[in-house]
């Protein structure tokens, strides 16, 4: 494991965050599959790869759980699984702008409840924005909007 971390940074993975994925969640997704480190799955490249992906925020770490668990399954590269799934984050602000305005559209029982002061419904419109989006879009961008979206 320890020459395998070592050639993931040698890709060009950041240092803490491979040993993170390589000490976490690479061994759990690895057990789930029941597949042998040792065997494998996913190159040193590839893994430099999706962690930079999570590392830019291309996709968000949730997102790079899933894209690691197929690439352990197929044996493809990041971008063959995102691109087979359609998975990259959404970060931008028009696009979650619009998808926002119609949720606020929609649900105008919700806004005059936020507007009233009731600021736990804030939560509620991320949540349903997180929902249409279906956990693309990057969340704190869609905090961003709909703070401007609600007027607050």
């Amino acid at each position: 494991m320890a020459e395998f971390f070592e050639e993931v940074v040698k890709e060009g993975a950041d240092k803490k965050l491979a040993a993170n994925w390589l000490l976490n969640e690479y061994p759990f997704l690895l057990q789930e599959a029941r597949v042998g480190f040792t065997e494998y799955p996913v190159s040193a490249a590839n893994f430099a790869k999706l962690l930079s992906l999570v590392e830019e925020k291309t996709i968000s770490g949730t997102m790079g759980k899933d894209v690691l668990r197929e690439m352990i399954s197929r044996r493809n590269s990041p971008q063959e699984v995102m691109a087979a799934q359609g998975l990259e984050q959404i970060s931008d602000a028009e696009r979650i702008a619009a998808v926002a305005r119609e949720i606020v559209a929609a649900n105008p029982k919700q806004l005059e409840q936020y507007r009233k002061g009731k600021t736990a419904t804030f939560g509620w419109f991320v949540g349903q924005v997180m929902k249409a989006t279906r956990g693309q879009a990057n969340p704190q961008v869609v905090r961003e909007v709909l703070t401007k979206e609600l007027g607050g």
